[in-house]
């Protein structure tokens, strides 16, 4: 079903476009008042500021998660340890587009884990405990 479709059989009594007419605005409330057009960089740069420190401090809480999983992340089977790592690094990279700069904390932590796991799998071979990287 389409939205139109969709729309128009829960609210019918919506007015068609021909049917609407624009309300015009007072110009004091106009979008393109010339003191906000002046401080458009400044907003932009403060609101790239706050999305900067909110993906770093998320970023940071989540390393923080992870990084006291380090033994339970290194029992996981291959396949479990990999959806957990390529959702966390799926994370931080949207954060660092979003951002458009490297956010180190949550990669570090999980270029760890990555080795941890690693280590791991090679100790317990050497040891002859288990197969190494068991497929999930």
């Amino acid at each position: 079903m389409s939205l139109r479709t969709f729309l128009s059989f829960h609210l019918p009594s919506l007015p068609t476009t021909s049917e609407t007419r624009l309300i015009p605005f007072p110009s004091s409330y106009s979008i393109l008042n010339s003191s906000l057009i002046s401080n458009l960089p400044s907003i932009k740069g403060d609101l790239s500021d706050v999305l900067s420190t909110a993906s770093e401090l998320a970023n940071s809480r989540a390393s923080k998660i992870i990084g006291v999983r380090n033994e339970q992340h290194a029992a996981l089977q291959l396949g479990q340890f990999l959806e957990m790592f390529s959702e966390a690094w799926s994370f931080v990279v949207a954060c660092e587009v979003i951002c458009r700069k490297m956010i180190v904390g949550l990669r570090g932590t999980m270029v760890v884990q990555v080795r941890f796991l690693f280590v791991r799998s090679f100790l317990s071979v050497a040891d002859g405990s288990h197969l190494p990287l068991r497929p999930g």
